[in-house]
């Protein structure tokens, strides 16, 4: 599984960064990292706990509803909280549901609200590049003040630079894979998914073709995110 971590430690904060294939699978592995960093910082277990399913609720809905490629997901963890975030390349939604009341039987909704109920800030951006939701869970005995960030907070624009680059790269890789230009490794599980899926595919030139789409699509996001750095 490929997956990528960085750790910044700086006047007693912790950023690690994950980027993990959109798999069940990636969802446990991002779990025991986020234990292991909460656990170091000294929040309790059913603090924890609720954050825990909040990422997993996210982390699944990329999986499953997003059609998500990649994964990143972002810890930053100090004395008074974690703020986790969730930052896909799927079709992205429209964010409107999160503030709107989920009627029981609905299809969409359930998800944001168990997300709502069980940290203590929510906040979603999402549209044709992806989608991304930042969780933040307080720990109840340490007053918010008292460990301000100290500018270990990395600017979305950056943030989302390395994300569509890494996906980028994958997709890229992907329409290698399937055109035959490379082989898959056995030890990669993106490769294994991939090649999975364009076996069982009835049109592979359309799956192919989607690829070659979205790394023109993300290509153009970066070069529009670049230009406003510069």
């Amino acid at each position: 599984m490929n997956a990528t971590e960085q750790q910044v430690l700086q006047r007693g904060a912790v950023l690690i960064e994950l980027v993990l294939p959109a798999v069940p699978a990636s969802v446990a592995m991002a779990r025991g990292v986020l234990h292991a960093a909460a656990e170091r910082a000294g929040f309790r277990i059913a603090d924890y706990h609720e954050l825990a399913v909040a990422v997993s609720e996210a982390m699944t809905n990329a999986v499953v509803h997003a059609g998500a490629g990649v994964l990143t997901v972002r810890c930053q963890v100090a004395e008074d909280e974690i703020v986790a975030e969730i930052e896909d390349d799927g079709t992205g939604f429209d964010t409107a549901i999160i503030e709107r009341s989920y009627v029981p039987g609905e299809q969409f909704g359930r998800g944001m609200l168990l997300m709502r109920s069980l940290v203590d800030a929510l906040q979603c951006t999402s549209g044709p590049g992806g989608t991304i939701v930042r969780l933040v869970k307080r720990r109840p005995d340490v007053p918010s003040s008292v460990l301000p960030w100290p500018g270990t907070r990395i600017e979305r624009p950056r943030r989302a630079i390395g994300h569509l680059k890494q996906t980028i790269h994958r997709y890229q890789r992907d329409v290698q894979l399937m055109t035959g230009q490379i082989s898959p490794s056995s030890e990669n599980l993106d490769d294994l998914t991939i090649m999975e899926a364009f076996a069982a595919a009835r049109d592979k030139d359309s799956l192919i073709g989607d690829r070659k789409l979205r790394i023109k699509t993300l290509e153009a996001t970066l070069e529009i995110l670049q230009e406003g750095l510069d």
